[in-house]
């Protein structure tokens, strides 16, 4: 799998690679930073906020979220919504049943 280590708070990429697990993947971040595996980085250290995403599902559900809003874009600017809240258009888009997706 391809796999990336990131801090979900700030996005930055810890690590990222071809790992079989996301415990590979954890490991191979620790040792990048000089750590022997996941399990020897200290408590001090440690962040709750590491999360290790699958690239692949990553960038198909970017692209699914693009896709998304340019058919919201679409449907706000041929239903007359410009201007108002995304909140408002994505009611209207729903109740119209999320049209061109």
């Amino acid at each position: 799998m391809k796999l990336r280590v990131y801090n979900s708070q700030t996005s930055i990429v810890l690590w990222e690679g071809v790992a079989d697990s996301e415990q590979a993947a954890l490991d191979a971040a620790a040792r990048a930073a000089g750590y022997s595996d996941n399990a020897s980085i200290p408590d001090e250290v440690r962040s709750p906020f590491i999360v290790v995403g699958d690239i692949e599902r990553e960038e198909d559900c970017e692209n699914r979220r693009q896709a998304i809003d340019a058919a919201k874009a679409a449907f706000a600017r041929s239903h007359g919504l410009a201007g108002a809240s995304n909140s408002a258009i994505t009611k209207a888009w729903k109740r119209a049943g999320k049209p061109t997706v």
